[in-house]
Order: C-alpha cells, then sequence, then structure tokens
C-alpha cells in the first residue's frame, strides 16, 4: 500500500469513451485493488466488457442521488460472484441507478466480508448517505496482521470510491470533495434489450405518446404514492414484491376497516415484516403479496384497485399487462 506521503497515481479508463459511462478506476503501481463504475442500465455492457472479473468475488456499492432526497443512498454488499448478485438486485432492489465495484485478485470472501463490515460501519458513521442495509454485517474473525492490511485496504477503497463520485465516508457536515453521481437518463430497465420508445409524432398528446410506447419486459418496477404511502415495488405478471423501505399510509379508511387491513399489519408487524420507524409504518424486508391489489390496499389502508394505483416509472399503470 502507500504511505500518506506519497501521492497516489490513478489510471481512469473509459471503455465507451463516455465519462459518465463505464469507468475503470485503477491505482498505479501501489495497489492491485481497482474499481468499477457501471449505471444500472449499461449492466449488459459491464458483463460483456468485463464478464471475466465480475464472475469474482467483490465488494460493491448500490447508489442513488437524486433531487428531493435529503441523503443520496447506498446498499453496501459483498458476494463470490458479483455478475450473478446483480442479476438479483435488478429485480429486487429498485431504488439504485449506479454501482460501484471494488475488485482485487487477492480477494476472498472473508477479506470482502471484512471490508463489507468495516464500510457498513464508517458510512453510518459518516452519515452522508442513508445507508440502505437493513442488516449490520458481522465482523469476520481475522488474525491481527490480516486485518491490519485490509483497514489500509479500505483507504483505498475510499480513495477510489470518493474519486468515482461517491464521497461514502465524509462526514455529513464536510464539505464534499466529489460531484454526485448523475441519475441515468433512462428508466430502470433489466439488461435484456428493450426496444427504443416510438418517436412522439407532432401534434399529439402525451396520453398517445405513452399509449405507444412499448410494455416493458417483466419483472418490472412499480411504485404508489398515494394517501401519504411511499412503496416501491416489484411486479412479475401476477405478484406484487414489496420492496423494503416501502412506507405506508398512517392512516385507515372505513373501506379499509372492511378489507381486514389492519388485521393483516398487525400480523406483518408481529412477524417483523413491517417496524415503525419516525412515526412511520414501514417494511423491513420484501414481502410478496399475491395480487397488486392486495398489495396496495395494505400499503394504502383503504379498499383499491392494484392494476390502476401500481405505476410504471413512466406513469403508465399495471393495467397495461392485463390482458
Amino acid at each position: 500500500m502507500f504511505a500518506s506521503t506519497v501521492a497516489a497515481v490513478l489510471q481512469l479508463l473509459l471503455p465507451d469513451d463516455h465519462a459518465r459511462g463505464l469507468r475503470r478506476l485503477n491505482v498505479v503501481l501501489q495497489s492491485s485493488v481497482f474499481a468499477l463504475h457501471l449505471p444500472r442500465t449499461r449492466y449488459k455492457d459491464a458483463v460483456d466488457e468485463w464478464g471475466d472479473e465480475l464472475s469474482g468475488v467483490g465488494l460493491y456499492f448500490l447508489l442513488r442521488h437524486a433531487d428531493g432526497e435529503a441523503r443520496p443512498r447506498v446498499y453496501i454488499g459483498q458476494t463470490e460472484d458479483v455478475a450473478q448478485r446483480f442479476k438479483s438486485h435488478l429485480v429486487q432492489k429498485a431504488f439504485w441507478t449506479h454501482a460501484l465495484v471494488v475488485l482485487d485478485p487477492q480477494f476472498d470472501t472473508a477479506k470482502v466480508r471484512f471490508l463489507e463490515w468495516l464500510c457498513e460501519a464508517e458510512a453510518r458513521k459518516a452519515a452522508r448517505y442513508a445507508v440502505e442495509n437493513t442488516n449490520t454485517p458481522s465482523k469476520p474473525k481475522l488474525d491481527k496482521a490480516t486485518e491490519s492490511v485490509l483497514r489500509q485496504t479500505f483507504k483505498t477503497v475510499d480513495l477510489l470510491v470518493t474519486t468515482l463520485g461517491a464521497p461514502l465516508f465524509e462526514p455529513f457536515d464536510a464539505p464534499s470533495t466529489a460531484d454526485a453521481l448523475p441519475l441515468p437518463a433512462a428508466p430502470v430497465l433489466l439488461p435484456d434489450d428493450v426496444p427504443l420508445p416510438a418517436v412522439k409524432p407532432l401534434g399529439s398528446s402525451p396520453q398517445d405518446s405513452l399509449q405507444a410506447m412499448p410494455v416493458p419486459p417483466l419483472p418490472v418496477a412499480c411504485r404508489c404514492t398515494r394517501r401519504g404511502a411511499d412503496a416501491r415495488g416489484m411486479f412479475d405478471g401476477k405478484s406484487v414484491t414489496v420492496l423494503a423501505g416501502s412506507v405506508l399510509s398512517a392512516t385507515t379508511t372505513a373501506s379499509g376497516v372492511q378489507k381486514n387491513v389492519g388485521p393483516k399489519r398487525d400480523e406483518l408487524k408481529r412477524h417483523g415484516h413491517l417496524v415503525e420507524e419516525d412515526g412511520r409504518l414501514v417494511f423491513a424486508k420484501d414481502y410478496t403479496f399475491k395480487t397488486p391489489s392486495a398489495a396496495v390496499e395494505l400499503v394504502m389502508g383503504s379498499s383499491a384497485n392494484g392494476w390502476t394505483e401500481w405505476k410504471l416509472d413512466d406513469g403508465r399503470p399495471l393495467k397495461i399487462y392485463q390482458t
């Protein structure tokens, strides 16, 4: 590793010659650790470019920085196969728009577990980002020499992710030394090839333009923000999985009482699926409902049609999937 008195030399590679696209950042000569930046919508391109390296052990950060949110968000994880884990996160975690992956040929499962634990703890302490992890990683038992080396590796991780636009470990009250990662111009998509939307003809209405757009492939992200709720879900064609962190409506209407929303919420609380945070009822973990309506009624606290209340990122309701 490099000492604090030695300047780090970084090498930035742009596989597609786009400063905000795929990026690879190396620490020249001083370390074998490197970082990859990939927008969510470029996942397939990332696998084509770095497939062999992404099939190994790695540390990763799922990120989102959006206008209107108090803080950017991050999910910190580790895996024995980055590419396979990201396939899961494309479906199960709807919030992220960009990812950073930190790799090293010398990484093994114990090392990335230690780095995950340390990064999660330092990110929470800094409080610059809202940490999306619902379960706190446990610290693996390592010998003192290995732990000391990994704490130095953490400094390299900090350097790489901050340089790539995510100052995760800077205290919240400290000025940021890096620009926030940009939001993608396109809606969140799975890595399958998706045809481009039809070009809007002159004189057509916004509704006509939406109707002309192709139906996105399943599973697809959806959202409900009615009656004070803010819930994210994934729709697979039949069921809706409400994602962890989704906020429920604080009240229940008369129609909700008839639908037994209160007892259903109480049951989910008893089993740890729902928790109270800052006076709000929030999903502590992902939970799957058999129908869109069953999901939205519990979220909104009232009788509702899930096919119309759950909306895609482009504003269209789930009813576009009804045949």
